[in-house]
């Protein structure tokens, strides 16, 4: 949620702030998200927080691929 509040809530006002935060704090990530807000201008996206293990195709392959590459390592 971290990453969806910043890019679509708060990168504005950081942006406004020097890549600070409210506490005055550099932004965490700072260098990723002016890369997510570069790389994102112009674009529609719908922001979606898929919670592990919900049956979502693309975020069940996302959980099984680093284990299954964890296993291989340790072979």
């Amino acid at each position: 949620m971290f990453t969806i509040n910043g890019i679509t809530n708060w990168v504005q006002g950081w942006k406004k702030n020097g890549w600070r935060m409210s506490t005055a704090k550099d932004v965490i990530n700072k260098e990723d998200f002016i890369e997510l807000d570069r790389l994102t201008q112009g674009m529609d996206i719908k922001w979606m927080n898929i919670p592990r293990h919900s049956g979502f195709v693309g975020n069940e392959e996302d959980d099984r691929l680093p284990r299954e590459g964890a296993k291989q390592s340790e072979d």
